[in-house]
């Protein structure tokens, strides 16, 4: 199905950006056709799967790539890429975000640091979502990917957030963020 989608987007006078996250995500490097997409959205421990260049399903990464720690990004990013297995930009997800093109980090947002933020569900999505209105807005992608990553972590610092908090909250914060 993603093999077709693709097929039918390539036909495309104007091409739509495509973003994938979680399921996409996994349904496009699976198919071997991560390289059709603009940005992946992986958390860090999902970069172990798009590095594993057999592993079919995220269940199935080899045991050597899941027991990286978070702190192997960089280098699971560089295998990434390497192997074709995911789009041009990356937004690694994480305590630490990494920016990637082309399989080099060009840019690392780490503050505000709200550790209560990892256990939020929906925070991923928040970023993607942002990411998109800005894509579509005009902003490039590379600098949508940094405000939205930036954004979304100020959000979280003004929703005054601990795991509890509802990613409602963190969104009615958004305009203070901007």
């Amino acid at each position: 199905m993603i093999t077709k989608l693709c097929e039918l987007i390539n036909e495309l006078n104007k091409k739509p950006i495509m973003i994938a996250d979680a399921g996409s995500m996994y349904a496009a490097k699976a198919s071997g056709m991560a390289g059709n997409f603009d940005v992946f959205t992986p958390d860090a421990t999902e970069m172990a799967f798009l590095a594993d260049s057999n592993a079919t399903h995220p269940a199935y990464i080899a045991k050597h790539f899941f027991d990286n720690d978070i702190t192997q990004t960089p280098k699971l990013v560089k295998i990434a890429y390497k192997n074709k297995n995911v789009a041009k930009l990356l937004l690694v997800k994480g305590s630490t975000d990494y920016i990637a093109l082309d399989g080099n980090i060009i840019d690392v947002v780490t503050k505000p640091d709200i550790p209560a933020m990892e256990a939020i569900g929906g925070t991923g999505d928040t970023i993607t979502g942002l990411m998109s209105a800005l894509i579509y807005s005009g902003l490039g992608l590379k600098k949508a990917t940094l405000v939205a990553t930036r954004s979304n972590r100020i959000a979280g610092e003004y929703a005054k957030e601990n795991p509890a908090t509802k990613i409602s909250q963190i969104i009615a914060q958004f305009s203070s963020a901007f």
